[in-house]
């Protein structure tokens, strides 16, 4: 039996302010994990610094978190156009990804493909356009070839 890990999500908003943590088991296994928000209110306001800023930490040692292991990255909301959303509420998967495509939409573009490649995990298409988006952000396109994990909610705090 493989050790638990857990892995913290911290989600902090443009004033610095706590948006979001959330605790995860990473039951020790090396693959992709997604994550899903709460319908939390981004403030989007091309006016406004609105950038979302995101830590994820594997946490080594729960007495001296000094230890973790932490990535962190930006978050930008933006507001899509009302075409667009008409376009995607009767698009397939397929349609979506171009469609994320076309409007820059990386984060959507990405979730799609990965659902797409959890229901269909042999086509090696997707698998390609996985890690060709990968490497359009300056990522591993190698990373695509992991697993895709289910992530276990440990605890969810504010």
């Amino acid at each position: 039996m493989t050790a638990s890990i857990e892995i913290e999500f911290v989600l902090r908003g443009p004033q610095d302010e706590l948006v979001e943590k959330q605790t995860f088991s990473g039951k020790g296994q090396a693959g992709i994990m997604s994550l899903k928000l709460p319908n939390v209110a981004l403030v989007s306001s091309p006016n406004a610094n609105n950038n979302y800023h995101w830590y994820l930490s594997v946490i080594c040692n729960q007495s001296d978190r000094a230890d973790d292991v932490v990535v962190e990255g930006l978050l930008q909301p933006v507001t899509l156009e009302s075409n667009l959303v008409r376009e995607l509420e009767t698009a397939s998967l397929e349609e979506r990804i171009n469609l994320y495509q076309s409007y820059d939409l990386w984060h959507e573009r990405l979730d799609t493909l990965a659902k797409m490649k959890r229901s269909q995990p042999q086509n090696t298409q997707l698998a390609q356009k996985l890690a060709a988006l990968l490497e359009s952000v300056q990522l591993d396109p190698t990373i695509g070839q992991k697993p895709l994990l289910e992530t276990e909610m440990l605890s969810l705090s504010h």
